[in-house]
């Protein structure tokens, strides 16, 4: 994840199936990491949806992103998470 501000604070919100509301969301580490583990979704490809969520401070609220759709392959004998290279707020 990446910011033009800081990353703590900041948390990554997950639509596993498509429906627009958030299945989950994470806590975004110092460095704009952060991991999930999808729940309720078979071994295989699929589309997930993920958007960064921050508290904007001037306006007393939340701001997200639009939702970006990434592609991941779940494969529950790995050992390594699936991973995303880049999400960042459009306007922040």
């Amino acid at each position: 994840v990446s910011n033009d501000g800081r990353l703590t604070g900041l948390s990554v919100q997950w639509d596993s199936n498509g429906d627009a509301v958030v299945d989950g969301q994470s806590a975004v580490d110092a460095d704009g990491s952060f991991s999930f583990t999808p729940a309720g979704l078979t071994p295989g490809s699929h589309m997930v949806r993920v958007r960064v969520r921050e508290f904007n401070d001037a306006l007393f609220d939340y701001q997200v992103s639009p939702w970006t759709s990434v592609a991941l392959t779940l494969d529950p004998s790995a050992d390594a998470p699936a991973g995303v290279s880049s999400l960042a707020l459009v306007h922040d």
